[in-house]
This record gives C-alpha cells, sequence and structure tokens, in this order.
C-alpha cells in the first residue's frame, strides 16, 4: 500500500473539516484552505508518482521536508483552541506561516520535482502506447500469416488430394465445346448437303425437260456444245455435293468421338474424386481414361474404309437392302 511506503502522506486528512471546524466559531482557518488544499493534492501527486524511486536523495530529502512542514501545520491547525491565550493572534500567525510557507519554501522543494515526474509519465505512457500498438500489430500480423498458412496448407492439401481432377474437368469441358462446334457444323453440312441434293434434282429435270425432244429423237439434232456444258454443270454440282456429304461424314464423325472424350472425362473425374486417398487406383483411372479417350477406337481420323463417300442414291439402296435383312 501507499501508506506503508509514506507513512507520514497527508492524503487522508480532511482539511475542510479540520479548517472550517465549527469549535473555532469566527477564527476558522478558511483563508487557509484552498492553499492547504494545492500543498495536499500535490503532495499525494508526488507520492502516486513514486518520487522516492524516481529522485535523487537530495530532492527525496527537500520533499519530506516540506511533507513534514505541511504535517506540522496541520498539527498546529489540530491544537488551536479558542481557550488558548490570543486565538486571534495565534490564528493570524499559523494563515500567515502557511501563505508564507506554500510561496517560498514549498514550491521550490516541490514543484520542480513534480514537472519532472509527469513527464516521464508521459514519455512512459507513451512509450507503453506505442509498445501496445505494437504487440497488437505483432499479434494481428501473426493472426494473419497464421490464417494465410493454414489456407496454404489446405490448397496445397487439396491439390495433391485431387491431382487430376482439375485436368480431368478442364478436358472434359475442352472435348465438350469442341464437340458443341462441330454439331453445328455438321447442321451447316446437312443444310448445304439438302440445298445440293435440290439443286442437282432441279438442274437434271429442268435439262431434261429442255432436252425432251433431242432425248426422244423429235428433234434435228442435239449440238455437242450443250451436251458437253450440260453433263459439265452436273458433274460440278455432284462434285460439291460429294465434298459436302464427305465433310459431313468427318464432322460428325469427329463430333462423336469429342463427345464420347468428354463424357470418359467425366466419369474419370467422378471416380477420381472417390478415390483420391488411393494413389495407385488413382493412376489406374488415369491411364484407362486415356486409352480410352485416345484410344485408336476414337482418335477423330477416318479410316480408308470410313473415306469412302457414297452418293445418296447409294446410301439409300444399301439402307433399303440392309433393312430387308
Amino acid at each position: 500500500m501507499i501508506t506503508d511506503k509514506y507513512p507520514n502522506t497527508p492524503r487522508n486528512v480532511d482539511l475542510k473539516d479540520l479548517c472550517l471546524n465549527q469549535d473555532f466559531g469566527g477564527l476558522k482557518f478558511s483563508a487557509s484552505l484552498s492553499i492547504l488544499e494545492k500543498m495536499q493534492k500535490e503532495i499525494v501527486e508526488l507520492e502516486d508518482l513514486d518520487y522516492k524511486d524516481n529522485l535523487t536523495q537530495s530532492e527525496i530529502d527537500q520533499i519530506e521536508s516540506a511533507v513534514a512542514n505541511f504535517n506540522a501545520y496541520i498539527q498546529r491547525i489540530k491544537e488551536f483552541s479558542l481557550s488558548l491565550p490570543a486565538p486571534q493572534t495565534t490564528r493570524d500567525e499559523i494563515e500567515s506561516g502557511i501563505t508564507s510557507f506554500y510561496q517560498t519554501v514549498f514550491a521550490t522543494q516541490t514543484r520542480n520535482a513534480l514537472i519532472y515526474l509527469r513527464q516521464q509519465l508521459t514519455m512512459s505512457d507513451e512509450t507503453e502506447k506505442d509498445l501496445r500498438q505494437t504487440l497488437i500489430n505483432a499479434k494481428e500480423l501473426e493472426s494473419d500469416l497464421q490464417n494465410k498458412l493454414e489456407k496454404i496448407q489446405k490448397d496445397e492439401a487439396s491439390v495433391k488430394k485431387g491431382s487430376g481432377i482439375v485436368s480431368s474437368k478442364y478436358l472434359s469441358q475442352v472435348f465438350r465445346d469442341a464437340s458443341v462446334n462441330l454439331e453445328r457444323r455438321i447442321s451447316l453440312w446437312s443444310k448445304a448437303i439438302f440445298g445440293l441434293s435440290l439443286g442437282l434434282f432441279a438442274l437434271v429435270a429442268c435439262l431434261f425437260a429442255t432436252y425432251w425432244n433431242y432425248i426422244f429423237g423429235m428433234g434435228d439434232g442435239m449440238r455437242s456444245e450443250f451436251a458437253v456444258f450440260s453433263f459439265l454443270l452436273i458433274a460440278i454440282v455432284f462434285y460439291f455435293l460429294k465434298f459436302a456429304i464427305r465433310n459431313y461424314n468427318i464432322s460428325n464423325h469427329l463430333a462423336q468421338s469429342n463427345a464420347h472424350r468428354a463424357n470418359v472425362a467425366e466419369t474419370l473425374e467422378s471416380y477420381i474424386t472417390g478415390t483420391e486417398n488411393d494413389p495407385e487406383v488413382k493412376n489406374a483411372l488415369l491411364k484407362e481414361g486415356s486409352t480410352a479417350m485416345f484410344g485408336s477406337d476414337s482418335t477423330g481420323y477416318l479410316t480408308k474404309d470410313q473415306m469412302e463417300i457414297s452418293t445418296p442414291v447409294q446410301e439409300m439402296i444399301t439402307t433399303f437392302i440392309s433393312d430387308k435383312k
């Protein structure tokens, strides 16, 4: 406790009750009350700032001398009585001594020490505040680094566990997009085949109607240049029709191959997700998936037999014969 270290402390003295004691009648120490309260306040502050541990011995001796003189005046007020000889003179002497002591001795002995201790406290508070803020920042940084470390560890574990999943998902999307694009191309080629077929039919019908008389021998004779031109025109249309059918078959085959690869990649992703903790099973699945996607049965390239292009008439006859079988 503070009173153990500073046994002569006047902090517990009730100056107002002491100076305005009703027993003093008209000779109360009201003029000295404010001065005594100032000195008491400064003494208490010096003690709270622990002047014995923060000042030199000579400074400590001066403060203790001032405290002793303050306590002496308190004691004289306590001993004052109207029954004393010439009580007013005694009261005036005490008040005059208190005023003189405060202005000449007390302020000199305590004021500089009090200013110094206040500055030290301010510096200490600022240092403590900076230190506290530094500790707070360090804790926040530590927490942030810990969170980042945990996230990195989780991401690393996720990458290790999900090795192959991202690749499968990416391949699935790539093949699916390629299949969709090829389906659009198939639609365009099918429209081209339909249009060229109609054009070929219309051309043959038009030529047949034009050369009707020549065909059945009712005309004088067909000029050779017209015949060559007609057959050349039919050949050109037929060539483009054959070209369109060829590209239709190729696009259709590629679309089916890419759709197959996308399905394999999606299936592979599902299986790998379920066996992410078993590297051997995962590697086996990846090997089988690669074979299924890029094997010779699903490369997207046509063999020589697959590249044989038939005409629409041949396809109709082949289909008719197959149905009969």
